[in-house]
């Protein structure tokens, strides 16, 4: 699966190779956090500043948010903590790096590992011939 985000139009979009479909979503602009918090109001959450760092080669400021769920938040016997590290480009304003410890889940890291600066190659968003676009809107299946 190949996903392309256009973060000015607030637009993901997916292709699949198998059913042959090109997905368009849009992504609405809202805090998380505010959010996360709305919907678990006993969450204790803290926020970290992990100052600048460079990252495939691009300045990145980084940020660490821990989640601590209270005992029965979730259906847990006792309380937990959910860590997320995030480092975003200064310059391009795009995530670099996200690191997500979550003890349900397990680890995750999503790394940029090559940035070639510039505009992309046009054929990158030309949907492939034999698939289909489908709209997509929040709440719909895949």
């Amino acid at each position: 699966m190949a996903i392309q985000c256009d973060v000015p139009a607030h637009c993901r979009n997916r292709m699949r190779p198998l059913p042959s479909a090109y997905r368009i979503q849009a992504v609405p602009n809202v805090d998380v956090r505010q959010q996360a918090q709305a919907i678990h109001p006993r969450r204790q959450v803290s926020r970290e500043d992990l100052g600048i760092r460079t990252i495939a080669g691009i300045e990145a400021h980084g940020a660490r948010t821990t989640s601590t769920m209270p005992t029965g938040e979730v259906g847990n016997d006792r309380p937990f903590s959910i860590t997320s590290e995030k480092w975003m480009s200064t310059q391009y304003h795009i995530p670099l790096l996200n690191i997500i410890d979550d003890p349900r889940m397990g680890k995750r890291t999503d790394e940029v590992t090559e940035f070639q600066p510039g505009e992309p190659d046009p054929r990158l968003f030309k949907i492939p011939e034999g698939y289909i676009v489908r709209e997509h809107t929040n709440g719909q299946p895949d």
